[in-house]
This record gives structure tokens, C-alpha cells and sequence, in this order.
């Protein structure tokens, strides 16, 4: 892994390891935070299927049923004639039982191996734990104007099935970001307080693209600062979009900083001195 010229901050780990990018001092930390819990969880689910196994299900109930109709079977003579038929058709229903039971475990091992579980507001704004740790440390970052798209475009983008960030029209070269001012834009994105959750029914004009470039990954975040939407996109496709209406300030600032001979840029409000 190549050195990040951003700063000394650890890099983010494998993706799919997500939740463990902590110094080593913080490792019991993260094992109290994210792996008990999950613990937890899993024994619970255990528990549960443990109960449940115990229990017959209809089909045993109606077998055990027909059972006691033939008669009860002899101790000393062994079964009656007839009784083989129910035994033979009761004898795979504990191995039914025991295959759930199994398949419940694979299943909740399968959920607390790949990290599945509650995730924190800021994953949820922006579309998983990769993309989070990718924007906290980025290799490198870039930001670009955007073209405004004509109403046949707009049309088009609301219809499509899959949107590309390559349907987003780049206007003049990608300024790169400054270490201190892409930190900065990091942890305000990484926010929960970033995000706000109400509908909105305006259509969103993207005029800013972020790129946040971490080795072969790329996380690319279009900013619509006029309705505070934002979308995001990994590796080129669309994963979410999310209001930023708290963090409105605080970007705008930052990409006044980057785009000093902007005017569209530069002529956006702050709102709360509008206020």
C-alpha cells in the first residue's frame, strides 16, 4: 500500500473487514463496541433455535397422533404389524428438525462473520461501511463542477434503472484537495449530525463531485446545494442518497475555499447568517 500524502492516519483496512481501521490501543475498545454485541446476538439466536427444536412441528404432531391410533408398541414383543410404516414415517422428522436447527446456526454464523447488524446513521447516509472509511482516508481527493443537465437529461436519469456517475457531465479540470481541507470535508460527511431524514420533494441539480480515491476503490459524492442532497456513488455506481441539510454550512464553506473564482460557488448563502 502506497503512502497517503493526506496524513499519518491509519488506512482503511480490507473491506470486508469492516469496523476494525483502530490503533492498536483501541482494539479493545472495538471488540467491546462491535464483537460482544454480536455475541450476544448470536447466542440468543442460539437459544432460541435450541427451544425450538425441542418442540415437535405439525407434521410430528400428526404423525405422533397416528402413532397412538395403531396402538402403543410392545416392550417385550417389539412393534405390532403395522406399526412400521408410522415409525419409517416418523424417523426422518427429527432429521428435518435437526437440518433447521443447523441451518439456523450457518445462518446467524454467516450474519455475525460478515458484520451484518445495526448500522450507525452515517453508513446509512451513505451507503455502507466502506464508503465511510474510504471518505475518512482517502489517498487522495479531487473536486469538480458539474454541468447542469438539460430537462431531456433530468428525464432520462429518472427514468433509468441504473445510474452511472459517468451520466454527470465533468465542466473544466478536477482541482485536487488539500490534505487539511479533505479532512475536514471527511469528517463532516462521516457526521451522523450531517444528515437529516425528512422526504423532500425537490429535484436535485448536482453541481459539485467529490472524488475520494483509496488505492483501486473510488467513492464519488455529487452535491446539490441548493436542495442539501446529496448522491453517492462506489466505483462508478449508485449506492445512496441523503439529505445533508444540517451540514449545508459547513460544506459550503469548505468548497468556497476550493473554488475561490467561482461565482456561482462563491454568491451561495450561508444560512445561518441568513437567518
Amino acid at each position: 500500500m502506497g503512502d497517503s500524502k493526506y496524513s499519518k492516519r491509519a488506512q482503511p483496512p480490507y473491506p470486508g473487514l469492516a469496523g476494525w481501521s483502530l490503533p492498536m490501543p483501541s482494539i479493545l475498545t472495538a471488540a467491546s463496541v462491535n464483537v460482544l454485541p454480536r455475541l450476544v446476538h448470536l447466542q440468543h439466536v442460539l437459544e432460541w433455535t435450541h427451544e425450538r427444536s425441542k418442540r415437535p412441528f405439525p407434521e410430528e404432531r400428526s404423525l405422533q397422533a397416528r402413532a397412538r391410533a395403531v396402538g402403543p408398541l410392545s416392550r417385550s414383543h417389539g412393534p405390532r404389524d403395522g406399526d412400521h410404516s408410522i415409525l419409517q414415517l416418523m424417523t426422518p422428522v427429527p432429521k428435518r428438525r435437526w437440518f433447521r436447527f443447523g441451518l439456523w446456526v450457518a445462518i446467524a454464523s454467516v450474519a455475525f462473520l460478515s458484520g451484518c447488524g445495526p448500522s450507525s446513521p452515517s453508513e446509512r447516509a451513505l451507503g455502507g461501511k466502506s464508503v465511510l472509511q474510504i471518505i475518512q482516508h482517502p489517498d487522495s481527493v479531487q473536486a469538480s463542477r458539474l454541468r447542469p443537465p438539460s430537462d431531456t437529461e433530468l428525464e432520462k436519469q429518472a427514468n433509468a434503472d441504473r445510474i452511472q456517475v459517468e451520466d454527470f457531465e465533468i465542466v473544466g479540470d478536477a482541482i485536487e484537495v488539500p490534505a487539511a481541507i479533505a479532512e475536514r470535508i471527511g469528517s463532516i460527511l462521516a457526521s451522523p449530525e450531517s444528515y437529516s431524514w425528512d422526504p423532500k420533494g425537490c429535484v436535485p441539480i448536482y453541481g459539485v463531485r467529490l472524488s475520494f480515491h483509496w488505492e483501486d476503490s473510488r467513492v464519488d459524492i455529487l452535491l446539490c446545494l441548493e436542495c442539501d442532497i446529496l448522491m453517492v456513488f462506489q466505483d462508478g455506481f449508485m449506492r445512496e442518497t441523503s439529505n445533508f441539510d444540517p451540514a449545508h454550512d459547513l460544506l459550503v464553506a469548505e468548497l468556497k475555499s476550493l473554488f475561490p473564482d467561482d461565482k456561482e460557488i462563491q454568491g451561495l448563502p450561508i444560512q445561518s447568517s441568513a437567518r
